[in-house]
């Protein structure tokens, strides 16, 4: 979601949602926005087991479907001792077509101890081309209708 800077300072809605969708081109504005987002969720004793991030290589994640199913099975646990079990997933555009639908699918199916942040990062550019992919309407559909984006 493109963030407006006063509506940030204020904290995000409550209840949490169990989806998240930032994209816009001011990482540092989206890394402020994920911290204001999570940390309320996290007890600070157990948040290096409760947090988790994960980043989307450049050259995608592997075999088709394989990054998908591990962000969800991650988003997936339980908490220890925090409100929400957060899965951090930054620069999510970078993942191909298949991985998305996989990930789309999977999304309606979050419990309600899940927070899955997905952050897709500014747009990259190689010898002055558009490079990477785009988030696909499958996975923005699914983030609409389970989360926030």
């Amino acid at each position: 979601m493109e963030l407006d800077y006063s509506k940030l300072a204020k904290g995000f809605p409550k209840p949490a949602e169990r989806v998240y969708l930032l994209t816009g081109s001011d990482d540092a504005l989206k890394r402020e926005a994920v911290l204001k987002l999570t940390e309320p969720l996290l007890d600070s004793s157990f948040a290096d087991f409760d947090r988790e991030e994960r980043d989307i290589p450049p050259t995608g994640a592997g075999e088709a479907g394989e990054a998908a199913r591990a962000i969800l099975a991650s988003a997936g646990g339980v908490p220890m001792a925090s409100e929400r079990r957060v899965v951090i997933v930054t620069s999510v555009q970078r993942l191909g077509k298949e991985d998305q639908e996989v990930l789309a699918a999977g999304l309606p199916k979050l419990g309600g101890l899940s927070c899955l942040v997905l952050v897709a990062g500014a747009t990259e550019y190689d010898a002055g081309k558009v490079k990477g992919k785009a988030l696909g309407t499958k996975l923005l559909n699914a983030v609409a209708k389970a989360g926030a984006s």
